[in-house]
C-alpha cells in the first residue's frame, strides 16, 4: 500500500508523455571543451589504434595466449604500452570536456591503475620472452610518453 505516494510520480510520467521529445544534442560551447574534445578524440583512436594493431593477441586481462609473440611494431615501437596511453588520454579529455570534479577524480583513478599495472604487466612480459623482452626495452625506452 502507497497512499498517495504514486500520484506525483503518476502526473510526471503523465505530463512527460504529453511533451514533445527532443533530439539529444551534442555542444561544445567553450575552448576548455574543444580541447578536451580534442583530447579525447586523440586518445581514443590510440587506444583503438593500438587495440587493432594487437589483432587477436590483444586481452583485457594480463594474460600470455598459448602462441603469444611479442608486439615491437606500430605503435608498440614508439612507447611499450600505447593502449594505455590512449586510455588515459581519453579519460582526461572527457574529464576537461565535461569539467566535473567526479570526472577528474575518474581519470585520476584510471591513471593510478594503469601505473599500477604497467609494473606487472612488465614483469610477466619479460617472465614469458625473456631476451626478446630486453632488447625491445633497449630499444623502446618509452613506456606511456614518447621520448620520455
Amino acid at each position: 500500500y502507497l497512499g498517495g505516494a504514486w500520484i506525483p510520480w503518476a502526473l510526471k510520467l503523465y505530463k512527460m508523455s504529453k511533451e514533445q521529445p527532443q533530439p539529444p544534442k551534442f555542444e561544445v560551447k567553450t575552448n576548455k571543451e574543444w580541447i578536451g574534445l580534442g583530447i579525447g578524440l586523440i586518445g581514443s583512436a590510440i587506444r583503438i589504434f593500438s587495440r587493432l594493431w594487437m589483432k587477436k593477441q590483444f586481452t583485457y586481462s594480463l594474460t600470455i595466449r598459448k602462441d603469444h609473440k611479442l608486439t615491437t611494431n606500430g605503435p608498440y615501437s614508439i612507447v611499450r604500452h600505447p593502449g594505455y596511453t590512449g586510455m588515459i588520454l581519453w579519460y582526461i579529455g572527457d574529464a576537461i570536456y565535461f569539467g566535473n570534479k567526479w570526472a577528474y577524480l575518474y581519470a585520476a583513478n584510471i591513471t593510478f591503475v594503469q601505473f599500477y599495472k604497467i609494473p606487472h604487466e612488465e614483469k610477466m612480459m619479460h617472465d614469458a620472452f625473456g631476451k626478446e623482452w630486453e632488447e625491445y626495452l633497449e630499444k623502446t625506452k618509452a613506456k606511456l610518453i614518447p621520448f620520455i
